[in-house]
């Protein structure tokens, strides 16, 4: 089974949900650390229909018709079976840092973008989380029962958008001055920014 499958039966363990509601509070829960569960939602869920993992119930709200999901007990053991296995290892996707990798190969400006991109992503997660977090100290976040356990997923993520912030940050002032040197200068540059990190670390 997809990623997605073992997503939608965890939201679906928590309660029913109408699809497209689900697919707005996938969107909200995953966005950041598992985009994979937001891929084929309305097919899954189908999908999972049709395994017998979940049952659809139209309703009527309001004038409209509506699908309403809700785990069934085979899809609970699913999810269960799955949340007893190993985690995969983690693994990094950084387009800006591919580009950054890469930049002696493109034009004039890729590095800035690229820099600047991974600012504005950063402080994109960091107003979501300041939302969030007061939603959650106010008593109104939609998963306010989980709050024990969604406080270090909120912890987690606003560490990971300040460690793509500062690092922009940081490597936009090193490349600055590192053009204002000589190569063999700019080489002791980039040798001591590796050895203060390794210090830092204790490497």
């Amino acid at each position: 089974m997809k990623p997605t499958t073992y997503a939608i039966l965890g939201q679906l363990a928590f309660r029913p949900w109408a699809a497209y509601e689900l697919v707005k509070e996938m969107r909200r829960n995953f966005h950041y650390f598992y985009p994979r569960a937001e891929s084929g939602l309305y097919a899954e869920l189908k999908k999972l229909d049709q395994l017998g993992l979940a049952r659809s119930e139209s309703q009527t709200k309001g004038k409209k018709d509506r699908l309403v999901y809700t785990i069934t007990e085979e899809g609970r053991k699913v999810l269960r079976d799955w949340l007893s296995t190993e985690p995969s290892s983690f693994h990094l996707e950084f387009d800006g840092l591919l580009r950054l990798f890469l930049s002696r190969f493109g034009g004039p400006g890729v590095v800035q973008n690229a820099l600047k991109k991974t600012r504005l992503d950063s402080e994109e997660l960091l107003g979501i989380a300041q939302k969030v977090g007061t939603e959650y100290l106010t008593g109104i976040a939609p998963a306010q029962s989980e709050i024990v356990l969604r406080a270090c997923v909120f912890d987690f993520l606003v560490h990971y958008a300040l460690l793509y912030k500062d690092w922009a940050i940081n490597t936009e002032n090193y490349l600055v001055r590192a053009g204002q040197l000589k190569e063999e200068d700019s080489i002791e540059l980039a040798k001591d920014s590796i050895r203060t990190t390794m210090k830092k670390f204790g490497m």
